[in-house]
């Protein structure tokens, strides 16, 4: 996290993916160094906190700290996200849509985001 100002912390997401995998969160192996946490969102739930519909979203976080595994929950809202994700590209939402496509069964070869 870079402090901008003391009241604002950007949290930049480096990479984005949509990975199809059965496995369950834990059963990942990040590299500690290279990736903070893996964090899992229900779809149909992201979606709607984008659009305003509920104010917030329990999810699921996964990482490694200090060697350990750990699993914890936590509520996110509309402030957690890059600002200029949600408003300039909207590549939250465009994400949260190409997955919901990707489960429904669309073509992933014409998946774009």
């Amino acid at each position: 996290m870079i402090s901008v100002s003391a009241n604002y912390i950007a949290n930049e997401f480096q990479h984005l993916f949509l990975y199809d995998s059965n496995r369950q969160l834990t059963q990942y192996n990040p590299d500690n160094k290279e990736v903070k946490e893996l964090v899992e969102v229900l779809i149909y739930q992201g979606i709607d906190l984008l659009l305003g519909k509920i104010e917030y979203l329990e999810v699921k976080i996964f990482g490694i700290k200090d060697g350990n595994r750990v699993v914890s929950h936590k509520l996110i809202i509309l402030k957690d996200f890059v600002p200029d994700y949600l408003t300039i590209d909207k590549i939250m939402m465009r994400l949260f849509i190409t997955a919901k496509r990707c489960i429904e069964g669309e073509n992933k070869e014409l998946l774009f985001w």
